[in-house]
Parts: C-alpha cells; structure tokens; sequence
C-alpha cells in the first residue's frame, strides 16, 4: 500500500527544490552584506542612528556601531556559503531588529532606520520604521523557509561545507 503525502504536490516540490533553498540563502546572505557594508562607510553615523532608538547608552551604541557590519557581513558570507552557524546568527540579529523597531513604532520614533543607509534623510515610505518592520518580517519568512529546508531535507545540523561544489566526486565502488 502507498503512503499518502500530506502536502500538495507543489508544496513538495518547492520543499525538495535545492535551488529554491539556495536562492533564499543568497538573498539573505546578500543583504545582510550589503547592509554591512553600508554601515562599514560611515560608521559614526549609525552609531547616532542607533542611539535614536534610545535602547542602548551612547557608549554601547557607539561599540555596536563598530561592531555589528562586520557581524553582518561575516554572517552573510557564511549563508551565501552555507557554513553552520551563520542562519542561526542571521535569525538571531534579526529578531532582534524586530524587537528594536517594534519599540520605536510603539512609542512613535519617526526615523530612518539605519538598515540600510546610515544617511540622516527624513524618512520615506521605503526607509521608515514600518515599511522595515514589515520588512524585517518577510526576511524572518525566508529564515523560516531555510530552516524547514534543512529539517525537510536531513540537514538540520548538517550544512553543507563551503567547499562542497569543488570536491570531485567519489570514485569509489565503481568500476
């Protein structure tokens, strides 16, 4: 007897589709270079743009601001390269942007916020608090995405090394 599958037919096929979980990978791993990097130019102001919020002292504000590009930066690379670890940092900065812009929206910060451009411009419909919000959002449903992936697919704790596409297969067992 066969075994009913519980899912939709496409629903399976985007679930086993390697190049769907590759994809999202890269966006992600992408942006999260590219925010970094946009941070790395001029660093001083995302520390005032981090400071606006007013959730961290100046003096932490101002040692994220130095460090947190080059933790983006460095998790995306290991997302595009799919080295463990880095969706997990991934998951972890972004709720945490989550949690920063929720607490400005809910006390009514009208700000650019700092992901992607550090530069002190009035906020448009694209750089303010909510659009990132919803943003932020639809980043953690292509996290969500990247770890069903895996679990569907037995690699939970097993992402691929970086060096997977340049080893030669096997020669082994044939003859």
């Amino acid at each position: 007897m066969r075994k009913k599958e519980l899912l939709p037919r496409t629903v399976r096929r985007i679930r086993d589709a390697r190049v769907v979980y590759c994809g999202v990978r890269v966006l992600l791993g992408a942006l999260f270079v590219f925010a970094g990097l946009t941070k790395m130019q001029d660093i001083p102001a995302f520390a005032a743009s981090i400071d606006s919020y007013g959730i961290l002292p100046t003096a932490l504000s101002g040692l994220t601001a130095h460090v947190l590009p080059f933790v983006e930066v460095g998790a995306g690379i290991g997302l595009i390269a799919d080295i463990r670890g880095s969706l997990g940092v991934i998951t972890a900065m972004n709720a945490i942007f989550l949690v920063f812009l929720a607490r400005g929206i809910a006390i009514g910060l009208d700000i650019a916020c700092g992901c992607f451009s550090t530069a002190p411009t009035e906020p448009s419909f694209f750089s303010g608090m909510r659009w990132a919000f919803a943003r932020d959002v639809m980043f953690m449903g292509l996290i969500a995405y990247a770890y069903w992936w895996r679990r569907a697919n037995g690699a939970v704790l097993r992402p691929l090394s970086a060096l997977v596409f340049f080893r030669r297969p096997s020669t082994r067992g044939t003859s």
